[in-house]
């Protein structure tokens, strides 16, 4: 993973040193892309993807030079009962994090939600604000043993400005012209 600055900035998962598009990330089994990139990758959301209510990240690295591998996110299934969990987190650059998940379920039924919040308030150089809030959710039925109907949910809404101070090239934009 490398990422260009601040949260919220230009982010690349790349797997064996291949490109970054060269990733298949995958959420429950099922590709995800951004429908404006013209190599059909997941490139652009990187930034901004937040887990929330997994289970296990699954990591398959590719056999061959085509491709570098996939990663496969599993969200959590919904166990007997009701369960709560709540969390709060802060840090360096005036970062914060709160997060709530509820799950619940029967034999034959299970939910999953999950809300999570991240906000750095200044960032690298004290001017790059990052907002970013996450929810998935998921619900199952299990009609027989060995059937299962499931639909997953995930959302992101971000937000973020980042400056381009320090400038790297600012003697390329100067002139001095002398007559």
């Amino acid at each position: 993973v490398q990422q260009q600055g601040s949260p919220g900035s230009l982010t690349s998962l790349r797997l064996r040193g291949q490109r970054n598009f060269d990733t298949a990330l995958l959420l429950d089994g099922l590709r995800v892309r951004d429908a404006g990139d013209i190599n059909g990758s997941a490139a652009s959301l990187m930034a901004d993807l937040v887990p929330i209510a997994l289970d296990r990240v699954e990591i398959l690295r590719g056999a061959g030079s085509s491709i570098g591998g996939v990663i496969n996110m599993i969200p959590e299934v919904g166990s007997q009962g009701f369960h709560l969990t709540a969390g709060f987190d802060g840090g360096s650059l005036a970062t914060y994090r709160e997060r709530l998940q509820a799950s619940g379920g029967s034999e034959r039924f299970g939910f999953e939600l999950g809300v999570n919040r991240l906000d750095v308030r200044d960032g690298i150089d004290g001017d790059d604000a990052f907002g970013n809030t996450g929810f998935a959710g998921r619900l199952q039925f299990n009609p027989t043993p060995s059937i299962t109907i499931a639909g997953n949910l995930f959302g992101n809404i971000a937000n973020a400005r980042v400056n381009d101070s320090p400038f790297p090239l600012a003697a390329a934009f100067t002139s001095t012209q002398r007559f």
